[in-house]
């Protein structure tokens, strides 16, 4: 009686265990897990605390050429022009990607923000640094300004993975 018991219960785990999703991920913080992204994003948003006065909060749709390894950023909205530069080898060194944004706000105030991206073969967006940002052709009067970078894959940005500053 005690074997087919032992059996049974064994057989048990063997299935729940079957039904463990695997996916990777990771620690947010003491409490939290999340699955790690992967793979293109279909948009990108920014929010730049300029100075005490002025955020910049942009956001632009952008597409992934997985032949050419390169995103295509799609100019609407506020963002009116971009250039996006691919990570690469460079005088033999290996050079992140570029991405370059341009446009007006409806105040009719001028933006251009230049970052430095983390992309991975697959397109997934890993890290975000923030080169420079303008307004009204004016620089950043902060050397570094507090600044928040996330990017989705679903057509309603509902779930948007923060990129992680470097």
């Amino acid at each position: 009686m005690i074997v087919p018991t032992a059996l049974i219960f064994s057989l048990a785990s063997l299935i729940s265990a079957a039904r463990i999703d695997t996916k990777p991920i990771e620690a947010r913080d003491a409490n939290r897990l999340v699955r790690r992204h992967t793979g293109p994003y279909t948009w990108c948003g920014i929010q730049i605390a300029y100075n005490t006065d002025v955020t910049l909060a942009l956001q632009w749709p952008l597409r992934w050429d997985k032949d050419k390894h390169s995103y295509e950023i799609i100019n609407e909205g506020a963002v009116t022009w971009s250039h996006y530069d691919p990570p690469g080898l460079k005088n033999g060194h290996i050079v992140n990607a570029n991405l370059e944004i341009a446009g007006e706000l409806e105040t009719k105030n001028t933006f251009d923000i230049y970052l430095q991206l983390v992309v991975a073969p697959d397109g997934d967006i890993q890290g975000v640094g923030l080169v420079r940002a303008s307004y009204n052709g004016v620089r950043s009067p902060q050397l570094h300004p507090g600044y928040g970078f996330q990017c989705s894959d679903d057509p309603t940005q509902t779930n948007k993975v923060t990129i992680p500053s470097y």
